[in-house]
């Protein structure tokens, strides 16, 4: 005659190491997808953030005055701080060359911030700014940092020909 407890172990240690897998398997989705949610919100905010310089810059190469110039101003601050806050959450969950590449994105966005401010209030120091070119100098830390968070996420990987397979929902493609 045969034991019932043979089966039944078996069974039970099935379920149990089934369930700490899936526990451990849907804990580390968990965490990919807020990770992709946060460095999506980051990529962003800092797009909002450059275009919001982007119409502070207008106001001041067309000379508008500084009461109609400020809510422009105010809302490229508001966003400033916006960045800042996204950008510390980036440092905390990060791998170094997201972070390092979310840091270069802000410094440039910094900087174009600078530029414009000293355009305002030195227009005989400093050359006017184009927008285009500030379009095409944003690209590239942005696009900087969009691979680095794509490759920290495994979300795509490569095949031969260099063309990409989504594994989910990518954040530059």
């Amino acid at each position: 005659m045969s034991s019932v407890w043979p089966g039944a172990t078996t069974t039970l240690s099935g379920i149990l190491i089934g369930g700490a897998i899936t526990y451990v398997g849907q804990a580390l989705n968990r965490r990919r997808e807020s990770r992709r949610e946060l460095y999506g919100d980051f990529a962003g905010e800092c797009r909002v953030w450059f275009v919001s310089l982007l119409r502070v810059n207008y106001t001041v190469e067309n000379h508008w005055e500084n009461d109609k110039r400020l809510p422009h101003w105010d809302r490229a601050n508001d966003m400033k701080a916006t960045v800042f806050g996204l950008r510390t959450q980036v440092s905390l969950l990060a791998t170094r060359p997201t972070i390092k590449a979310a840091e270069l994105l802000e410094r440039y966005l910094e900087s174009l911030d600078k530029k414009i401010y000293e355009r305002e209030h030195r227009p005989q120091a400093v050359s006017p700014i184009s927008e285009d070119e500030c379009k095409r100098e944003f690209e590239t830390p942005l696009k900087n940092f969009l691979d680095a968070a794509d490759n920290e996420l495994r979300i795509f990987r490569r095949v031969r020909g260099g063309s990409s397979v989504s594994g989910g929902a990518g954040l530059s493609g």
